[in-house]
C-alpha cells in the first residue's frame, strides 16, 4: 500500500534502472527513487529503530533550528509552549510506527504520539525537564535508546532567588 512511502501508482513506463553496484532506480512524477533493495531489508526488519527529535515549535511558531542535534534547550519563561515534531525511522511501513514520548518532572506517564507525530505541551511552569522519546517500527521491534533533550525554563525576574532577597532587603 502507500503507506510505505513510496509514489506506487505514479512510476513511468520504463523508467527504472539497477546500477551495478545493485541500487534500484525508479522515476515518476516529481522525481525519483533509488535505494539498495538489500540495505532496506537488514536496516529495518530486525534492527532497533532510530528514533528523532525533528522539529520544534515555540508558541506555535516553527523554528528553524537543527534540533536532533542539540542536547539541551533554554527557554525563557515566555516560551513555556512548545511543541516537537518526533520520528522513527522506518522506511518499509512509516505510517505504523508507534511512538510515545513523556516530559520527566512533568508528565507522570508515557503520552502515546498520534499520527501526527507531535509532542504538545502549553504553560509548562519555570523548571528542569528531559523530554524523551521511545518507540517501535512497523514490525514491532523496539528502540533500545530513548531519544532525550534537556529542557530549562528559566522564572521570570520576580521569581528569582536574588529577586526575593532583594525583596526582603528593602522590606526589613
Amino acid at each position: 500500500d502507500d503507506t510505505d512511502g513510496i509514489q506506487l501508482d505514479n512510476f513511468g513506463f520504463g523508467v527504472s534502472f539497477l546500477t551495478a553496484t545493485g541500487q534500484a532506480i525508479f522515476g515518476g512524477d516529481g522525481g525519483f527513487h533509488i535505494f539498495d533493495p538489500l540495505e532496506l531489508t537488514r536496516n529495518t526488519l530486525h534492527q532497533s529503530p532510530k528514533i528523532q527529535i525533528t522539529e520544534l515549535q515555540l508558541n506555535n511558531q516553527k523554528v528553524i533550528l537543527p534540533i536532533w542535534e542539540k542536547e539541551a534547550l533554554h527557554l525563557s519563561y515566555q516560551e513555556n509552549t512548545f511543541a516537537f515534531g518526533i520520528n522513527c525511522i522506518d522506511y518499509k511501513n512509516p505510517d505504523k510506527v508507534h511512538l510515545e514520548y513523556r516530559l520527566e518532572e512533568y508528565d507522570g506517564i508515557w503520552r502515546k504520539a498520534g499520527s501526527e507525530k507531535t509532542a504538545n505541551y502549553v504553560n509548562v511552569p519555570p523548571g528542569t525537564y528531559l523530554f524523551k522519546v521511545r518507540g517501535a517500527n512497523s514490525e514491532g521491534y523496539l528502540s533500545e535508546q530513548e531519544k532525550t533533550i534537556k529542557i530549562i525554563i528559566s522564572p521570570p525576574w520576580w521569581q528569582t532567588w536574588w529577586s526575593k532577597l532583594l525583596g526582603l532587603l528593602i522590606i526589613g
